[in-house]
């Protein structure tokens, strides 16, 4: 026997007939009214809630609660195992990705490069009040040039509105 699981599809979790039994019992005040399945996070925290900490559930009872978690989390894991062969960037933050996605040189690097041109030796905020975007927008296209070694750090200067040593850029000559 089988249990339908809302969260991941295509993917079932086995069970013996007795743990179905059980988890249905215990589930159908929770079940979902679409008939879609059983959310796996909320049957182990009912289960963890309503019979791990009882001291009044028998032996048979607790056992068969503990076999549906253990089955349920090593469930969960073959599930993230299959996620992670589908999708090579599945876990990574979601700034990496976004990174790993970057084209080689995009229409603000473009503009970034032609501002620095024109005024080297110039700071990151010195950037963006030239082209008007702001720091947050700078700062990683700058690294992004940076990582690509087509813009370079050149020295600091200080800076008047944050009272700081800031870095100067350059392009990098080809």
């Amino acid at each position: 026997m089988s249990l339908l699981v809302t969260k991941e599809k295509g993917m079932e979790l086995k069970l013996t007939d007795k743990e179905l039994v059980f988890v249905n019992n215990v589930m159908k005040p929770f079940k979902d009214i679409t008939g879609r399945g059983i959310d796996l996070e909320l049957l182990v925290k009912v289960l963890k809630d309503q019979y791990q900490s009882k001291a009044m559930v028998t032996n048979d009872a607790l056992e068969t609660v503990n076999s549906v978690i253990e089955k349920i989390l090593y469930h969960q894991a073959d599930v993230e195992i299959e996620k992670m062969l589908q999708d090579p960037h599945y876990g990574e933050s979601t700034r990496a990705q976004s990174y790993k996605r970057i084209p080689d040189f995009s229409q603000r690097h473009l503009r970034v490069v032609e501002v620095l041109r024109l005024f080297p030796s110039i700071s990151r905020a010195d950037l963006a009040g030239k082209l008007g975007w702001p720091i947050n927008t700078i700062t990683p296209r700058v690294h992004e040039l940076i990582d690509m070694g087509r813009v370079k750090v050149v020295g600091t200067k200080w800076d008047e509105e944050t009272e700081r040593h800031v870095e100067t850029l350059e392009v990098v000559n080809d």
